[in-house]
């Protein structure tokens, strides 16, 4: 494997972050490894930019993210050597947006929760009731509600009634997608798409790459179906969440089965 051409694509909680922390934890090291042999790591989460932004500090994170399930693209100014068209700057980072703004998909919600959908998002409720859903600090919780394309919800409907609103929202061209203990609203694209995007942008800068995705759990498998080996980390030690498309099973939980797939690529460049 050419070590300059391999480029990591990572779900955050439950696979570079603790589910429990939400730290990295023993993964930093690995991190600062993959820093040292120049390979990009891509984070490809369901957060926002303003829960991504401070992490990516701490962390000394240096290549692009993809927020809000593939809401939006954000990339270091002048990552790659040329133009993005259709890009707009923000800051040190230039931004491609890819699906439509929250107002939108919110209203398009609106309307289904007048047919008798039972759901609460984020933005109705109080950071501090965020904060005890979540387990996160009071400042953590805020950045979590400040969604610009993706609308999460607490969903309170059966698995048939789930399956019915999944298939209104679909003819909507919005997507229904689980997260664990919430679920996201987002549309038309997901994080398929925008990792298939962005390694467009690395093959015209680098030519061919070998993309390898991480992941835990079922909102991952668009990201799998994007790249070229998948990597699903345990859920619990030795035990998987079901998910429909081939991965490579790692034994370990969270960021300790993150550092077992980057040991095993590093072990094999």
């Amino acid at each position: 494997m050419d070590m300059a051409r391999l480029v990591i694509f990572t779900d955050l909680d439950g696979t570079l972050l603790s589910r429990r922390t939400y730290g990295a934890g023993p993964a930093e090291e690995a991190l600062a490894l993959l820093r040292g042999h120049a390979i990009p790591v891509v984070c490809v989460t369901a957060k926002t930019w303003a829960e991504l932004e401070p992490l990516i500090d701490e962390l000394d994170l240096q290549d692009p993210c993809i927020v809000e399930n593939g809401g939006a693209l954000y990339l270091p100014k002048g990552y790659f050597p040329f133009l993005l068209p259709g890009s707009r700057q923000e800051g040190l980072w230039e931004v491609l947006v890819f699906n439509q703004p929250y107002e939108r998909v919110w209203a398009e919600l609106e309307v289904l929760r007048r047919e008798g959908f039972r759901f609460c998002a984020f933005h109705e409720v109080s950071t501090r009731q965020i904060a005890r859903w979540t387990g996160l600090d009071p400042a953590s919780a805020l950045r979590a509600q400040q969604r610009l394309w993706d609308v999460t919800i607490r969903l309170e409907e059966p698995p048939a009634r789930r399956a019915l609103l999944a298939g209104r929202l679909r003819k909507r061209g919005l997507h229904l997608q689980s997260g664990g203990r919430f679920w996201h609203v987002f549309g038309p694209y997901e994080k398929g798409e925008a990792v298939r995007r962005l390694r467009r942008l690395y093959e015209y800068a680098l030519g061919p790459i070998r993309a390898v995705g991480i992941g835990d759990a079922p909102n991952d498998e668009p990201l799998w179906a994007a790249v070229d080996e998948a990597y699903q980390v345990a859920s619990a030690p030795g035990r998987w969440r079901r998910v429909r498309v081939p991965t490579r099973r790692i034994p370990e939980v969270g960021p300790r089965g993150w550092v077992r797939v980057v040991e095993n690529l590093l072990a094999r460049l």
